[in-house]
C-alpha cells in the first residue's frame, strides 16, 4: 500500500539499494527488485543475496547520514543448486 515504485509486487530500488524515486526509503532481500551486475537484470530472491545486501544496505544508511559516499550492490553469487 505504500506510494513507491513497484513491479512485480516488490520495490524497485537503485544499484544503491533505495528505492527509486526515494530520498528516505531502502529495500533489500525478497521484497526488493535490485539490479544485478550479472547475466540476470535482477538480483535473485536467495539467501546469499540478501546477507550481502544487508551489509551494502547498513553501508549506505550511514553515508547518507554523514554525507558521505554510498556503495553499489556487485554480488554476482555463488551458484545455484536444484534439489
Amino acid at each position: 500500500t505504500l506510494n513507491l515504485t513497484k513491479e512485480r509486487g516488490k520495490l524497485v530500488c537503485d544499484g544503491t539499494l533505495q528505492v527509486v524515486g526515494s530520498d528516505h526509503e531502502w529495500a533489500a532481500g525478497d521484497c526488493a527488485l535490485i539490479p544485478s551486475v550479472g547475466e540476470e537484470k535482477w538480483c535473485p530472491p536467495t539467501a546469499q543475496h540478501a546477507v550481502r545486501q544487508a551489509k551494502t544496505l547498513a553501508h549506505n544508511i550511514v553515508a547518507q547520514l554523514d554525507g558521505k559516499p554510498k556503495k553499489t550492490f556487485d554480488f554476482t553469487g555463488l551458484g545455484k543448486l536444484g534439489a
